[in-house]
C-alpha cells in the first residue's frame, strides 16, 4: 500500500513529533511537513509511519488533534507563526544550529529560505 497524501502523511509527522498537548506545536509541526513537501516537490511514502501509528499505542485523540492541525493550516484558518513559516524540516533541538528559524518546546524548526 502507498499513502502519499499530503494531509495524511502531514498528520503522521505531527502525530510522531507533538509530545505536547499544544495547539501552536501541532499547527507548526503541520506547516513545516507541507512545506518539506512542497520543498522536495513530492510526498514522501508514508504508509509504513501510518501503520506503525495506527498499530503501537494508537491514539484517537492524538490523530484527530493531528488532522486538525494539517486542516487549520491547510484552510488558511490557523496562520503558523511567522517566524516558523518558512521551515522545512523539524529536528530536536540538540541536533540544531543556526539555522533554525524558531524553537517550540525541544524541537527546532530549520530550513527554508532564511
Amino acid at each position: 500500500m502507498v499513502i502519499s497524501s499530503p494531509r495524511i502523511c502531514a498528520a503522521l509527522a505531527v502525530y510522531e513529533l507533538s509530545e505536547h498537548d499544544d495547539w501552536g506545536l501541532r499547527a507548526t509541526i503541520a506547516g513545516t511537513a507541507l512545506n518539506g513537501f512542497r520543498a522536495a516537490e513530492r510526498v514522501p511514502n508514508c504508509a509504513a509511519g501510518v501503520a506503525v501509528a495506527l498499530t503501537k499505542n494508537f491514539s484517537e485523540r492524538r490523530w484527530l488533534l493531528a488532522l486538525e492541525a494539517v486542516d487549520a493550516v491547510t484552510s488558511g484558518s490557523y496562520s503558523v507563526p511567522l517566524a516558523c513559516a518558512r521551515a522545512t524540516a523539524v529536528v530536536p533541538l540538540s541536533a540544531a544550529d543556526a539555522r533554525a528559524h524558531c524553537v517550540i518546546y525541544d524541537l527546532a524548526f530549520v530550513g527554508g529560505a532564511q
